[in-house]
């Protein structure tokens, strides 16, 4: 059998479309194996690694923590500087105790614990009268409604009033310590990293408060400009 020679030819150029990019690994991370050629601290050249081998990396893990895994958004910075927190707490504590944006215009003049001062008063007098008021209209309705015969109506009536009445005696409950409960929100949720339930267990209250206070406070950060 005659034997056909091979012949070995040099590898070719590269084409015009495979041109190499130089800073194709510019800007890279070091990975846990590997090894960089570099000078070193007497002037001479050599390798310096990480130590760790590919046999070492494939009995290792990563793991990735946050500071809360139920909490897609980061800690607002407005929460953890005590200026800007008291800025937003008595704006709050203003806009909710006179629901007047000219009212609010007109006590910026004022100190913080002025305002506080001011709205806690407008809390005290007003809002309590009017809590008052409602609670006894909403528990004469209930009252008449469960005298009625039963039914799948009266039924449903009689739970949403008692939630109706529920949501006062909180709101109640809240006129004499609305800014210690503003507080008490802040540090429990982003300061402790607790979910909204466990918050309103240590708070006394119901989860939604939560959820809906906190949509309050970063509203009203926004509002002064603070951006999280």
């Amino acid at each position: 059998m005659q034997q056909v020679p091979v012949q070995k030819c040099p590898p070719a150029y590269a084409h015009g479309y495979e041109s190499f990019d130089q800073h194709i690994f510019a800007n890279r991370h070091q990975m846990p194996t590997s090894a960089v050629y570099c000078r070193q601290d007497d002037g001479t050249l050599a390798y310096t690694s990480t130590g760790i081998s590919y046999d070492n990396y494939q009995r290792m893990s990563t793991h990735q923590r946050k500071p809360a895994g139920f909490r897609s958004n980061a800690v607002p910075q407005w929460c953890l500087q005590p200026e800007r927190l008291r800025d937003v707490i008595v704006t709050a504590m203003v806009k909710r105790a006179f629901m007047n944006k000219y009212a609010v215009k007109m006590l910026e003049p004022l100190t913080p614990l002025e305002r506080l001062r001011c709205a806690q008063a407008q809390l005290a007098s007003h809002g309590r009268n009017q809590l008052v008021a409602q609670i006894g209209r909403l528990c004469e309705q209930y009252v008449s409604i469960k005298n009625l015969p039963p039914s799948a109506v009266r039924t449903e009536l009689l739970r949403d009033y008692e939630i109706e009445i529920e949501n006062c005696d909180t709101r109640l409950r809240m006129i004499e310590r609305q800014a210690e409960f503003y507080c008490g929100v802040v540090y429990y949720y982003w300061h402790c990293g607790r979910p909204s339930p466990q918050v309103a267990a240590a708070l006394k209250v119901k989860p939604p408060l939560v959820r809906v206070t906190l949509w309050r406070l970063q509203k009203t950060a926004a509002e002064l400009g603070y951006q999280n």
